[in-house]
């Protein structure tokens, strides 16, 4: 008897981008800022897939009424056409403090489809008041991993 294997090997790229915001008097802008008011980071993304864009949005005193006292944060795609397949998503915001010390605000994998916002997260002001540096201001690194859109896997 003549065993036969067959061996394949299939190549998977995922595509990593990752904003690192540093956003000044952000423990002023907690008590100061409108409950609706929002932050919208520049946009930013991988070259390797200009098609595909992100912007982080925050809203210092939440987005609703029903949200103040907390910071909402989305994750909005930018750049895919409309009636393109959505793009599933693992995402993580971050706040570091000035130690150092890194904190998770939020972290997901959502689908987006075009001009999308996802995950509005709620964070407790507390939770960011213990990571603002000693001038007030927020460091928020936001890492986004995804497979490009029309990306083929086969086996080799």
């Amino acid at each position: 008897m003549m065993e036969v294997i067959s061996k394949q090997t299939t190549h998977v790229r995922a595509v990593s981008t990752r904003l690192e915001w540093n956003i000044d008097h952000f423990g002023k802008l907690m008590r100061l800022f409108k409950n609706s008011s929002s932050l919208v980071s520049k946009q930013f993304g991988s070259p390797l897939v200009l098609s595909v864009g992100w912007e982080l949005h925050i809203y210092p005193n939440g987005k609703r009424e029903e949200d103040s006292g907390s910071v909402s944060f989305f994750l909005r795609q930018v750049g895919l056409q409309r009636g393109e397949e959505a793009i599933m998503t693992d995402f993580k915001i971050q706040a570091v403090d000035p130690s150092g010390q890194v904190t998770s605000v939020c972290r997901d994998v959502k689908d987006f489809t075009h001009q999308q916002g996802r995950g509005k997260f709620q964070v407790p002001r507390d939770k960011l008041k213990d990571a603002l540096h000693p001038d007030g201001s927020l460091h928020l690194p936001c890492e986004v991993e995804f497979f490009p859109p029309g990306a083929k896997l086969t086996a080799e």
